[in-house]
């Protein structure tokens, strides 16, 4: 939708705003973080290949109904923001339950490897979500509105296809597999040894969503993980226009400036993982804030360092979020949970299905927040003004993330 909404609302209703474009993006984010905190209490409860199948049907027909949108004429322009505010929220609400599976699933049953496993999780996140941009400009400059969510509902339905072929019936056995073994491991471990009986035995304590709070290491990693979406994503919202109107870039082509960063989303999820193995990953998510940084002061590109207008430095800035976002999100799911099965209290299981939970709400907070923020000030503002602000409060945080969680601390 990021790159042709703008445009077809721009073309089609005038009256409308960047900010109610933002919006539009935001409330698929709202209902993602309220699904994501929901389903991250319960996911251990459910069948997951058939929660999977049903979401997507309806995340079928969520994008189906976007269909009818172009009945509605210029005058009916809060009857169209209206209903894209419904369809939005039942396709952020499927999308969530999706996702938390996938978290769930990379973080529970890949527990040795869960750098790597999280990086795949990411990658095929974040090539769905940049590449899609890319898709939807093509689709909607060759057939239209219309036409682009038709080709989007056919991708969802390949989806319900290939989750009903290709996922394993074990998928929704997993909970009850999982304890099974668990206790059988138990009975082994206690007729070998009488102190691995009494750590079998004990009870964990139950962990709450207040407990990421009040742990300083677990707030600043999950608001870590919003900001760094913001820091990257605020872009989608004001660039289809900006480019188009300050540059002359045509619609067929916006559509490349989104497909460039999930080229480098691919190649920054692997490299995340592998330099989670070489280095702390705390560095390597200071690295990533860094180089978000730099990504803004490209995309402006920078009027506060006196830049002059440049359309290859935005491409640049716009090719490495893909990567800065990558690099991010990678090591601080890995980290979070690392921190909690530290401290011994708390059931792993659980621990990776609610940290699953929490973290994709926190990057759903990113994508409700980023487009909010962009759209106000670009409307108030302008779009220069908004990469500054963006890279000038990338900075401060890098500043505020070194002295919580890397400053005088002995990482290994």
């Amino acid at each position: 939708m990021h790159s042709f909404y703008p445009l077809y609302i721009e073309n089609n209703f005038p009256q409308l705003q960047s900010t109610h474009f933002g919006i539009i993006l935001a409330i698929f984010e709202v209902a993602n973080l309220v699904t994501s905190l929901v389903l991250g209490m319960y996911i251990g409860q459910v069948k997951r290949k058939n929660l999977i199948i049903f979401s997507y049907f309806i995340l079928f027909l969520g994008t189906l109904a976007f269909t009818g949108l172009p009945l509605l004429r210029s005058e009916q322009y809060m009857t169209f923001f209206i209903l894209s505010l419904a369809f939005r929220v039942v396709q952020g609400t499927a999308s969530a339950a999706i996702q938390i599976c996938a978290y769930s699933f990379a973080t529970n049953e890949m527990n040795n490897e869960k750098e790597t496993y999280i990086g795949y999780v990411e990658m095929a996140l974040g090539v769905g979500d940049m590449i899609g941009p890319a898709i939807g400009s093509i689709i909607y400059d060759y057939s239209g509105f219309t036409g682009a969510f038709i080709c989007f509902s056919g991708m969802v339905m390949v989806g319900i296809i290939l989750s009903i072929v290709q996922i394993p019936n074990t998928l929704n056995k997993r909970s009850e597999t999982r304890s099974v073994e668990n206790e059988s491991e138990s009975d082994n471990l206690d007729a070998i040894e009488d102190q691995t009986d009494s750590q079998q035995s004990r009870e964990y304590q139950d962990l709450r969503y207040i407990d990421f709070l009040t742990n300083i290491e677990c707030l600043v990693l999950l608001l870590s993980a919003c900001f760094s979406v913001v820091f990257t994503l605020y872009i989608d919202v004001i660039l289809a226009v900006y480019i188009h109107s300050h540059y002359g870039i045509k619609q067929n082509l916006i559509g490349l400036f989104f497909f460039l960063p999930s080229i480098f989303y691919v190649i920054g999820a692997p490299l995340s993982a592998w330099l989670s193995r070489v280095i702390h990953k705390r560095y390597v998510v200071l690295i990533s804030f860094i180089l978000m940084v730099f990504q803004s002061f490209c995309e402006g590109p920078s009027q506060l360092f006196g830049m002059p207008n440049s359309i290859i430095l935005i491409i640049v800035g716009v090719s490495i979020l893909g990567l800065c976002l990558s690099m991010a999100l990678v090591p601080l799911l890995s980290e979070l949970i690392e921190i909690l099965e530290g401290m011994d209290k708390y059931d792993p299981d659980q621990i990776s299905d609610i940290t699953s939970g929490l973290f994709n709400s926190m990057f759903n907070l990113g994508n409700l927040l980023a487009p909010l923020i962009a759209g106000i000030l670009n409307d108030s503002h302008g779009y220069v003004y908004t990469c500054d602000f963006m890279m000038i409060t990338a900075a401060i945080y890098c500043v505020f993330f070194y002295f919580t969680m890397i400053f005088g601390r002995k990482l290994t």
